[in-house]
């Protein structure tokens, strides 16, 4: 019943006088047509038609299996180029954990250094994040008088009166020097602070910049000074008497 006849007058247009036309089926699917085309005028029987549409079906079935092996062999090459991909992005990954692996060990071993260092050191050391106290040393405990949990997250401004000698408050004078800091000048400067009693002490802090962790941190080297401003402020109290005299 899936065959057509071309009319005389068709076959004037192509030069074929008859044409017998089947589908190509695989498991129910048409996939194609086979074409029987002829220069003479032929009716198409009943068994030749049965004949014809089972060579279609056969056709079909092979043409639709040969597609499928070679959509199966494309796709097993797809597959292998995926797996040479992954297999050289695990190798690539490898390799780059390796890497880490070591870059992190050195990390850690200068991080080590790092507090080894800060802690032996004879002032007090506080790490600031963007002005904020993100770490310190004992020595800092010591000068401060507070324990490192009571001093971290606080500004060094917390620990100072509200203003400095000069008229300046200490929040300002803070944030000035870190900020030229920032542009790449380590800041030298006396600074007053004071205890949780509020009793004040003069300290030399030297600001500036060190890389942590992948990170810009600002590291303060606090000193107390107060010694060295009280005897300066006598020997000044002294010259004045002298020149009043």
């Amino acid at each position: 019943e899936h065959y057509e006849m071309f009319s005389p007058g068709r076959s004037q247009e192509t030069g074929f006088l008859s044409l017998a036309s089947v589908p190509l089926r695989s498991k129910e699917k048409i996939i194609g047509a086979l074409n029987v085309i002829s220069k003479q005028r032929h009716v198409v029987t009943g068994q030749e038609r049965e004949i014809l549409v089972s060579i279609g079906r056969e056709l079909g079935t092979t043409i639709e299996r040969m597609v499928s092996e070679k959509d199966l062999i494309q796709k097993n090459e797809e597959l292998q180029a995926a797996y040479d991909v992954i297999f050289k992005t695990g190798e690539e990954l490898r390799e780059n954990l390796e890497k880490l692996t070591i870059q992190e060990q050195a990390l850690r071993e200068s991080e080590e250094k790092f507090r080894t260092f800060i802690e032996s050191a004879g002032d007090a050391i506080i790490i600031l994040d963007n002005g904020i106290i993100y770490d310190g040393n004992h020595q800092a405990e010591v000068l401060f008088r507070v324990s490192k949990s009571l001093l971290f997250g606080k500004s060094p401004a917390d620990f100072a009166p509200d203003m400095q000698p000069g008229g300046i408050s200490s929040r300002d004078l803070e944030a000035e020097k870190r900020r030229h800091m920032q542009d790449g000048n380590p800041q030298t400067f006396e600074f007053v602070f004071h205890y949780p009693d509020k009793t004040e002490f003069f300290a030399e802090v030297t600001l500036q910049q060190i890389r942590m962790q992948g990170r810009w941190f600002q590291q303060a080297i606090v000193r107390d000074i107060s010694e060295r401003k009280r005897a300066e402020m006598e020997l000044l109290r002294k010259n004045e008497e002298l020149a009043t005299a």
